[in-house]
């Protein structure tokens, strides 16, 4: 479906534009998983518990392989109840 190249060529290009109106898209959410893991020095495993999810699923959002999901992000609780994942402090 598409020339590979044309499609590569324009994600590049949405890609600048994006980064250059909102410098924070340029840094994935892996990445952003990843920081966040490491400045609060959890291990996938701990993070992995405290969002409810599997340290595979932990390991591949944090390699862009998969996504977080919409809940996951915004709904799972760390402790105490009620504080989003993102919120969370070592």
């Amino acid at each position: 479906m598409g020339d590979p190249a044309y499609r590569t060529a324009m994600k590049k290009k949405t890609t600048a534009k994006l980064e250059e109106a909102w410098p924070a898209a340029a840094t994935s959410i892996g990445a952003r998983v990843r920081a966040f893991r490491r400045e609060r020095k959890f291990s996938v495993a701990e993070l992995a518990l405290r969002a409810g999810v599997s340290t595979g699923i932990v390991s591949q959002i944090e390699r862009d392989i998969a996504n977080p999901s919409v809940r996951m992000v915004l709904l799972n609780n760390c402790s105490p109840p009620g504080r989003p994942v993102m919120s969370c402090s070592s």
